[in-house]
Parts: C-alpha cells; structure tokens; sequence
C-alpha cells in the first residue's frame, strides 16, 4: 500500500535539521517501510527548507504511521503539522 506524507516544518526548527539529519537518513533505510521518493520542501525562491514530502509502501496504516513517529525529526518535535494519505499512483 502507499502512502504520502507531507510535512511541515516548525518556523523555528530549520537549524535542528542538520542536526538530527544523520539519523533521520538512517530511519529512512530502517527497512520499516520502503521509500519510494522522498525530499524537502523549499520555499518559492528555493533557499530554504519548509517542509517534507515522502511517497513510501508500507503494510497498513499502522505500520505507516509507526514509521513516521519513530523517525527522529517526529519525536524531535520539527515537524509542525503532517498529513498522511493512502497514495493511489496513476502515472
């Protein structure tokens, strides 16, 4: 089953990515999930992050939200607001 996840980062938690990012890639090949594309957010003049997009297969809901909880800028508290849909890919 896939899923989306969009992601929206805390205005003042852009200086805690780099921070968390080494475990944040590691989570990603967790092998919980399987990423099928996935990368920031920017904003329209393309210099800096806002967010995140992640298009993964998971088993069920469940699993697919066991993933985003456990990963570290979830329990950091960076993201501010997230929306997770089942994805149904036409193209």
């Amino acid at each position: 089953m896939l899923f989306i996840l969009h992601c929206k980062l805390r205005r003042d938690q852009a200086s805690r990515l780099e921070q968390f990012r080494p475990q944040h890639f590691s989570h990603a090949k967790s092998g919980l999930v399987k990423i099928v594309n996935a990368g920031p957010t920017l904003t329209d003049d393309g210099r800096e992050i806002i967010g995140g997009v992640y298009i993964f297969e998971a088993e069920d809901r469940a699993t697919a939200e066991r993933y985003y909880s456990s990963d570290p800028y979830a329990r950091e508290g960076i993201w501010e607001k997230t929306l997770l849909e089942v994805f149904d890919k036409r193209v």
